[in-house]
């Protein structure tokens, strides 16, 4: 390997070291060759969860430099979930399901085992439970929270008490995909469709889906 690939190397597992979230970041400064297609089309970066709690989030970024090759970014990737993997004690808690540029746009795709696997890996704030099981997780809804279905509200106390009820806490600008239909969201959630929101990109802190 010549010094100036090692040093872009280096500098990859140095920006890699906060999961995904610094891959992100990655996305918008590098440039590198189709690795392989990804079998879902998706034009903005989405954390799709199914009814058992599995999660795949698409990474969808544009950028227009070229500091990096695909395999020394793949490498980096294989490593940083390796690592990870070796931690829990099990090899595919996340794994690395495809990666591709296609027309000055980066497409990644993840693939997690469970919401813990998700947080942990990315360092963010990230739920998905009933919601007794995100009270016990340190998870209170204070906030009114509005119906998908028509606009009506709820207070925090009413949320809270739908216990058996699914909920997703978030705390990023990013497209949720749900496979149930979602019943009640925080004022900071923009609602698309039944199955689609997205916590608005001018908004902190965590953002509450309540399932039906």
């Amino acid at each position: 390997m010549s010094t100036g690939s090692s040093y872009n190397s280096k500098m990859l597992k140095a920006n890699m070291a906060g999961g995904i979230s610094a891959l992100i970041l990655l996305l918008f400064s590098l440039s590198f060759l189709t690795a392989c297609s990804t079998n879902k089309d998706f034009n903005e970066t989405t954390i799709s969860i199914n009814k058992k709690g599995n999660i795949e989030s698409y990474i969808y970024e544009s950028f227009d430099k070229g500091y990096y090759n695909v395999g020394e970014l793949q490498s980096v990737l294989d490593d940083e979930i390796a690592a990870y993997n070796e931690k829990t004690g099990e090899k595919d808690r996340v794994k690395l399901k495809s990666l591709s540029v296609e027309d000055q746009v980066a497409k990644a795709v993840f693939i997690y085992k469970s919401y813990e696997d998700y947080s942990s890996f990315n360092n963010v704030d990230f739920f998905y439970g009933t919601i007794e099981e995100a009270k016990k997780a340190g998870y209170s809804i204070s906030a009114a929270m509005k119906s998908i279905e028509d606009g009506s509200s709820i207070s925090g106390e009413e949320a809270l008490a739908m216990t058996d009820k699914m909920v997703i806490v978030i705390s990023e600008p990013v497209l949720v995909e749900s496979s149930s239909d979602i019943g009640y969201v925080t004022a900071n959630v923009e609602n698309l469709d039944k199955r689609h929101v997205r916590m608005s990109s001018d908004s902190s802190g965590r953002a509450y889906i309540i399932l039906e």
